[in-house]
């Protein structure tokens, strides 16, 4: 069903009003927004097959998202396509698998009245452990050293050195005084 509030453009109509929506204009700007796309595109491709983490972090920066040093991503995660350039993944940090990590939200023109538009960061620190099947949303910043439980929904802050983990995810505990298992 076609609803009213819903825009349906054309191929070509779309990647124009997606270049001027990120600030672009002119017929050669246009066409080097549709190469992104298509770069973008490809990488995701390849990024699905990738045999090891440090291919997938070679691709990851190819569209955008910084990936510090010795990071460590698992397969199927999903990085926004429209926005890659406001994510930042810091060194040492492990993402498992599965995990999405939205940098923006666009509502239907139906709930504008309700909700805004925005584009935010996403900064993940140093050392940090995401695991399988999580989501970030935009506008959140996980500090250095925190792990965050799988399945979580990130919504807002989570402060260095901490456990979180839920729908939406809270703080469970500091790990600061930790101590660490002994085998």
């Amino acid at each position: 069903m076609k609803l009213d509030y819903y825009v349906d453009r054309p191929f070509f109509a779309h990647i124009k009003h997606s270049a001027l929506e990120h600030g672009y204009t002119g017929l050669g700007i246009i066409c080097y927004t549709i190469l992104l796309i298509v770069r973008y595109y490809v990488c995701l491709a390849v990024y699905g097959i990738a045999p090891t983490s440090g291919v997938r972090g070679w691709l990851l920066r190819r569209i955008g998202v910084k990936v510090g040093a010795n990071v460590q991503i698992g397969p199927l995660n999903w990085f926004d396509f429209v926005w890659p350039n406001y994510i930042e993944i810091g060194d040492g940090t492990s993402l498992a698998g599965m995990t999405t990590i939205i940098a923006h939200s666009t509502p239907l023109k139906h709930h504008a009245q309700y909700f805004d538009s925005y584009v935010k960061p996403v900064k993940i620190g140093k050392n940090v452990w995401i695991a399988v099947s999580c989501t970030l949303l935009s506008g959140v910043t996980i500090g250095d050293g925190a792990v965050i439980a799988a399945g979580s929904v990130v919504t807002g802050d989570i402060p260095r050195d901490s456990f979180a983990g839920g729908v939406p995810a809270k703080v469970i505990r500091s790990l600061n005084g930790f101590h660490p298992r002994t085998t």
